[in-house]
């Protein structure tokens, strides 16, 4: 047996010390070529593992980074519709892991290193600075989120994990979002996964978790929380160990559901009923201890919100042509103090029940 050293890795193992992921810079003389060399240990043999060696490791559990949510390594996904807290909650995890909090919504953290690196393709330094400030309501120094690295240009990506990963190894790999970074056709499964498997790789061989931010369909947030539900090929879904869908509460706007619609490792119990989330104004979401069974988020508001005056209101002046804001502003002069984005979602909600093409109208709207 070789000997580890203090990070882990086992120097004679030529793949364990150099990048398998070469640069693709269009400067490079040749193009990217990985050849089976530099994949393998130079010892054939260790390529292969008996099923006595893996009985001896001993493993009886899953070891998981939150316990028993997320899994310590593999990929997995965070999905819901915009403007639901996804990257906030991804965010969320990060600070907890990074700043060495002992838990993430009550569960318990297996932190190694404390060291999170969060990709952002849609929020640029400036923002990121805010939004962190904003959710750092305890007010922790600078240096405390030394460990939280982000990273805006997503160039090589693979090759520039690989580097980091080699000389500073992380818990946890956050990309938001997946369709930034893959670009392609989300309906061609084959591509899908083959793009995915990169990411793969580099899970197990860093023994580190990727987690992605991705959006569920249109018109999903009114069916049952489902893996079917999210954008694109059933190939995203396939390579995903776990799969949560976050989506918002259709009566109290503040309250979000957290649903795990796949978990390899979970029993039934866990992907049957969705945890209840307080999300506030800080951007930061705290377990309310309820679970709500996925049939009960599926189809129509309750009958009580439905004969609220401002719902009656709002639909009535959305028909009339008025903008969201327009509708806010005139709900504020009647009294009435409702957010645009509950406006969106009782339209959406009267474009499904009505079964005319308005959905479409406004998922096209750009106002603001």
């Amino acid at each position: 047996m070789n000997e580890m050293n203090n990070e882990g890795y086992d120097p004679s193992y030529p793949e364990q010390i150099e990048p398998i992921f070469k640069s693709t810079s269009v400067d490079d003389e040749q193009p990217e070529t990985i050849e089976l060399e530099e994949i393998l240990p130079v010892n054939r043999n260790s390529f292969f593992v008996s099923g006595e060696a893996l009985l001896e490791m001993g493993i009886t559990d899953i070891p998981y980074l939150v316990d028993p949510l997320l899994p310590q390594a593999g990929v997995v996904s965070v999905a819901g519709s915009s403007d639901i807290g996804k990257s906030s909650f991804l965010r969320q995890l990060g600070c907890a892991i990074a700043t060495k909090r002992p838990e993430f919504l009550g569960y318990t953290i297996n932190a190694r290193y404390n060291h999170v690196i969060y990709v952002s393709t849609e929020d640029d330094k400036t923002a990121m600075a805010y939004l962190l400030h904003k959710q750092n309501v305890d007010g922790l120094a600078p240096s405390e989120y030394r460990n939280f690295s982000f990273v805006f240009d997503t160039d090589n990506l693979v090759h520039k994990l690989d580097t980091e990963l080699l000389s500073n190894p992380a818990d946890c790999v956050i990309i938001d979002t997946f369709t930034d970074i893959y670009g392609g056709d989300m309906n061609v499964t084959n591509k899908v996964r083959n793009f995915l498997t990169d990411y793969s790789t580099l899970a197990n061989r860093h023994s580190c978790l990727f987690i992605f931010l991705h959006h569920t369909g249109k018109k999903t947030e009114y069916s049952a929380p489902s893996k079917n539900n999210l954008l694109g090929s059933q190939g995203f879904e396939a390579k995903m160990r776990l799969v949560i869908e976050l989506r918002q509460d259709k009566t109290i706007p503040e309250h979000r559901h957290m649903c795990i619609v796949k978990g390899n490792y979970l029993p039934q119990e866990y992907k049957q009923d969705s945890y209840k989330l307080y999300f506030d104004e800080n951007m930061l979401f705290t377990n309310t201890g309820e679970r709500v069974p996925f049939e009960h988020l599926v189809g129509c508001m309750r009958e009580d919100i439905l004969q609220k005056p401002e719902y009656l209101l709002a639909v009535s002046f959305r028909r009339e042509g008025f903008s969201y804001r327009k509708i806010v502003d005139k709900l504020n002069d009647l009294g009435y103090h409702v957010r645009k984005t509950t406006i969106s979602k009782w339209v959406k909600q009267v474009a499904i029940l009505s079964a005319t093409d308005e959905e479409s109208d406004v998922e096209s709207e750009t106002e603001e």
